[in-house]
């Protein structure tokens, strides 16, 4: 019979937040990162922009020893990345990040680059020589490609047997029709009041159910983190316990409270200097 701890132990968090420039998706995935990496586990954060590196200086040397950083330029090397380092790190790999995501403009411009490696496309039974590769472009049928990255790619996040967090700027329509895969979706925003900036989200779906009487949730990587936190301490560390790292440990049979399921949080700012 299975108990609730292993269910707890088994379930896995698929994150994914919506939002322009500057609504707080990459603090919210280096504050979660840093809190699954200093139990011990490790964490693939594939960063295209760089943008974490800012706030990933902030951690201590032993929390990054366990922060796998590196970037990346098409779909092609995501799938590289994730497949490299599930092999190397095995069961320590819990947690992996995509930040950001930009699943159909990546994936067509990946279908592109391997056209052009290829040198060649067929249309029907004709094989057609790529001359100038400066103006080469997709064509038609040649979108399938880019299509079939897409699905690969995010049929791989939703069923790795490890956490995921992918992170997109303001999504256009064909990006939304993915939602569903993803056990959470966040759209996150900003709210400035005076000179204080309110980072917030509003939960748009869960478990691919739309949520359209949700209110807006004050400082969401808190709640975010809630839920994490939880899993986490149930899980435990790979090396040491959790009363040696100074984390309170919860044995408790509760259910894991996943994100974003009860909006109420506590009001945050931060001042803008």
């Amino acid at each position: 019979m299975v108990t609730r701890s292993e269910l707890q132990k088994k379930y896995k968090l698929k994150i994914l937040l919506r939002g322009i420039t500057g609504t707080g998706k990459t603090l919210t995935c280096v504050k979660i990162a840093s809190e699954v990496a200093k139990r011990g586990w490790k964490v693939l954060y594939l960063d295209h922009e760089r943008g974490s590196e800012e706030e990933l200086m902030k951690l201590d040397d032993k929390t990054l020893e366990n922060i796998i950083h590196e970037d990346f330029k098409n779909y092609q090397e995501i799938m590289a990345a994730m497949k490299k380092h599930k092999t190397e790190q095995g069961d320590k790999l819990k947690l992996i990040i995509i930040d950001p995501m930009y699943l159909v403009e990546m994936t067509r411009l990946s279908a592109r680059d391997a056209y052009l490696d290829q040198g060649y496309y067929y249309l029907g039974e004709k094989k057609v020589e790529i001359d100038n590769k400066e103006t080469f472009d997709l064509r038609g049928f040649m979108y399938q490609l880019g299509t079939t990255y897409q699905m690969k790619l995010v049929n791989e996040i939703v069923s790795c047997n490890q956490d995921i967090i992918c992170t997109l700027m303001t999504p256009n329509k064909h990006e939304t029709d993915y939602d569903g895969k993803f056990s959470i979706v966040f759209e996150m925003f900003t709210s400035w009041v005076g000179n204080k900036i309110y980072y917030k989200a509003i939960p748009k779906k869960m478990r691919g159910v739309d949520l359209n009487a949700i209110p807006a949730i004050d400082e969401p990587y808190k709640k975010l983190l809630e839920g994490f936190i939880k899993k986490y301490d149930a899980v435990g560390s790979p090396s040491v316990s959790l009363d040696d790292m100074g984390i309170k440990t919860d044995n408790s049979e509760d259910n894991v409270e996943i994100p974003g399921s009860t909006p109420e949080s506590s009001q945050g700012q931060i001042e803008n200097k």
